[in-house]
């Protein structure tokens, strides 16, 4: 795996971000509970098996030996506890000495635009909340969040959790993440510097021995209903937001629900690792999955016992619901290719099929507000545009494509509230933001599509070639001859 990935990513709403994000305080039964948590004494365990040659040799420890042996960031939070983090407004140490600008950028504004970004950084892994002001094609980190292992996936949340079972549900801003681990994250954007999600989906039983065996790797106990293996894919039930859709490298699809925090389904209709599930926008029950089996399957979750399924020719990287038309699945697969089949007939009686890159392709998202504007992302470092109202020979237009010298591709999604902005994630642990507006073959093609409200204007396009088109977080002029080396080595190969 490259050392700096951007393996997922997700654009929060408008509306939904608090204004001024709260410090996360800590005190002394969060610290007490962190001690106790399995992956922290994993992690201790990990640590001081460095220091020792042979790894047969056992011997008790007792819990003040295990105290003394926790992780630097374990030993880091009993630090955290004795800060004054936050004034009485519930602020960051420290804001009424910021700057105006600093305040400023601390601030979400209404306008903001909210991405965030699972990343992974040699042995570490984060949540990166950035910042995209439109208006100024600005882009900046907001705050991070520290996971315990390399994530897989993103889902956004907008509902608090906390009140799924009340009359009235309030809005959230939460992340959801699937990871190496058999387990799902719940983890609120809204505070900073947090160290422990909300809530965690499955995982691992939390074990209370008073003593332990130095680097004896205990048998792996998980809770009921647990996936057994990474999790690959995670999607929100549009019409009940307390509903999700996991898939897992254990072969499995669950469904669970957020209010009650519990697995209530499992399907095991594919034979290898599950990489996609997705809901459809308009029948809430039905849902799509697909495998390293190389298979793709559609059912109803009410009545699982009927489950449609397609051979397809290579294995699956992802799959959507067309926004525009319900009744239309586009998927991409290993081999480049990109296709689209009517659920209703659900054969491969293909409406389009065509390789879209020559390597991998990585995503694909429609813009939901834009009939008919597809965008795919691939390991060959591009992002493409695409018609699919005018196709040919199987083959829609292709409109625009534009190599952001961002290394390979990963992920991609059109943001909701401007339907016009992209966003992808790259190799080297960047995202980019592409306002497509600024491209005039684009604007010309897609334009008369939206709401007036949403119709760029023309006269402010410029000529293809003329503009970078893409905003990313800022870099040097080295960062950018390493990566026109790194392509002129890769043509060469």
């Amino acid at each position: 795996m490259d050392q700096n990935v951007v393996s997922s990513l997700v654009w929060v709403k408008r509306g939904f971000a608090k204004a001024n994000p709260i410090e996360f305080e800590m005190n002394e039964q969060d610290v007490n509970e962190m001690k106790k948590d399995p992956l922290v004494k994993k992690n201790a365990n990990r640590e001081l098996g460095k220091e020792i040659e042979d790894e047969n040799e056992f011997e008790d420890v007792d819990d003040d030996d295990e105290e003394e042996n926790l992780p630097v960031f374990a030993q880091e939070i009993e630090m955290l506890k004795n800060e004054n983090m936050v004034d009485q407004d519930g602020n960051p140490l420290g804001f009424d000495e910021m700057s105006e600008e600093e305040k400023e950028d601390f601030q979400i504004k209404p306008n903001d635009a909210l991405i965030v970004a699972a990343k992974i950084e040699k042995e570490f892994s984060s949540l990166e909340v950035y910042v995209y002001e439109e208006d100024r094609n600005n882009l900046f980190v907001h705050h991070e969040i520290q996971l315990s292992a390399f994530p897989l996936c993103l889902e956004w949340l907008r509902v608090d959790p906390s009140s799924f079972d009340a009359s009235v549900q309030k809005p959230g801003n939460f992340a959801i993440v699937g990871s190496f681990l058999p387990e799902i994250e719940v983890w609120n954007l809204d505070v900073l510097n947090i160290i422990e999600p909300t809530f965690t989906l499955g995982g691992e039983v939390q074990q209370n021995s008073k003593k332990v065996k130095k680097f004896k790797k205990p048998k792996q106990q998980l809770k009921p209903g647990s996936h057994a293996d990474a999790v690959l894919s995670l999607n929100i039930n549009p019409f009940r937001q307390n509903v999700l859709a996991s898939g897992s490298a254990d072969n499995t699809v669950k469904i669970w629900d957020l209010g009650q925090q519990k697995n209530i389904f499992t399907y095991t209709h594919h034979t290898n690792k599950v990489q996609v599930v997705s809901w459809n926008k308009q029948e809430e029950s039905i849902l799509l999955s697909g495998g390293y089996d190389r298979k793709i399957c559609m059912f109803d979750v009410k009545n699982p016992q009927n489950i449609l399924s397609c051979k397809i020719q290579s294995d699956i990287e992802s799959a959507i619901w067309d926004p525009t038309n319900s009744n239309q699945i586009i998927f991409s697969t290993e081999d480049g290719y990109v296709s689209c089949i009517d659920a209703r007939k659900f054969n491969l009686d293909y409406l389009f099929h065509f390789q879209s890159h020559e390597k991998s392709t990585t995503s694909v998202s429609m813009s939901p507000k834009v009939g008919g504007m597809l965008a795919t992302t691939s390991i060959d470092h591009s992002v493409k545009i695409w018609d699919i109202t005018q196709i040919t020979n199987k083959r829609p237009k292709l409109v625009s494509q534009k190599n952001p010298s961002a290394g390979k591709l990963f992920c991609g999604s059109f943001y909701e509230d401007s339907p016009f902005v992209f966003g992808c994630g790259n190799s080297k642990g960047e995202i980019f933001i592409w306002d497509t507006t600024e491209d005039k073959n684009i604007v010309e093609c897609f334009g008369s599509r939206v709401e007036a409200k949403y119709q760029p204007n023309i006269s402010l396009c410029t000529k293809d070639g003329e503009k970078n088109y893409f905003t990313k977080e800022g870099r040097d002029e080295d960062d950018d001859e390493a990566d026109e080396m790194e392509q002129e080595n890769e043509d060469m190969v």
